[in-house]
């Protein structure tokens, strides 16, 4: 089924390495789909491949930075910009790749989970503002 938003969750700096899906419900919820979702495998994790990530073509990339975001951003950015891999999908291609807060996203947000929700919405509906 096409979604509005077909995203991906990466960790960095090893952005080939796996996919986080765990948010795919509040994805759905809020009337996108992650690709993840569509991958084989079980868990958490799956490793998907930069083919893999072309032919789905993401609209939005949200990323979750392991370690320091000060100094790992910026050089992610660059990474995906010069990388002839991410050239042509739409989300880098758009300027549609987040950085989202570690606090709550790379670890259970807990009582914080409506903060994360509104992270998710305000993105992908900053129209709504």
């Amino acid at each position: 089924e096409a979604h509005p938003f077909s995203i991906r969750f990466f960790l960095y700096p090893q952005l080939n390495w796996g996919i986080y899906h765990a948010y795919s419900a509040t994805i759905d919820m809020l009337g996108g789909g992650n690709i993840a979702d569509r991958a084989e495998g079980d868990g958490g994790y799956i490793p998907l491949s930069m083919e893999f990530v072309a032919r789905e073509n993401p609209a939005v990339i949200f990323i979750i930075v392991h370690g320091p975001a000060e100094t790992l951003e910026p050089k992610m950015r660059r990474d995906l910009q010069e990388s002839e891999a991410w050239a042509d999908v739409d989300a880098v291609k758009n300027g549609r790749v987040y950085v989202l807060p570690y606090e709550l996203f790379a670890i259970n947000p807990g009582v914080r989970a409506a903060d994360a929700l509104e992270v998710l919405a305000d993105i992908m509906y900053p129209e709504a503002k």
